[in-house]
């Protein structure tokens, strides 16, 4: 077995054997599971789709034509950024806090 495509998600690695069993030829997911294990955290190459080193050079023109066919755009293309997500969320949070913890100051004269 030889790996040809490593996928960020579980979909988008059955989207591929999918696209490759429409072709006849018969390939697998690899590391399916193990990004439950991982959580939230990044799953990092660990889903892959595999292939028989025969049928290698075949699985690898079909994907290349339907890239062709489909390119990415740059927001697709753009890797996710959980932690500064969080990080805006948490900033925006804290700032409203505070923004309120200032208004009811100001509205009431004291703290609360």
């Amino acid at each position: 077995m030889k790996t040809i495509y490593t996928a960020s998600h579980i979909v988008d690695a059955h989207m591929i054997v999918n696209l490759l069993e429409q072709h006849e030829l018969k390939a697998f997911v690899q590391g399916e599971y193990l990004q439950a294990a991982a959580g939230e955290l990044p799953a990092g190459q660990l889903i892959r789709v595999e292939i028989a080193e025969l049928f290698y050079e075949q699985a690898k023109a079909i994907l290349q034509e339907w890239e062709l066919q489909n390119p990415v755009t740059n927001s697709q293309n753009q890797p996710s950024k959980p932690h500064s997500e969080r990080g805006d969320k948490l900033w925006w949070c804290v700032m409203s806090f505070a923004l309120g913890f200032v208004s009811a100051y100001i509205l009431f004269g004291q703290l609360l």
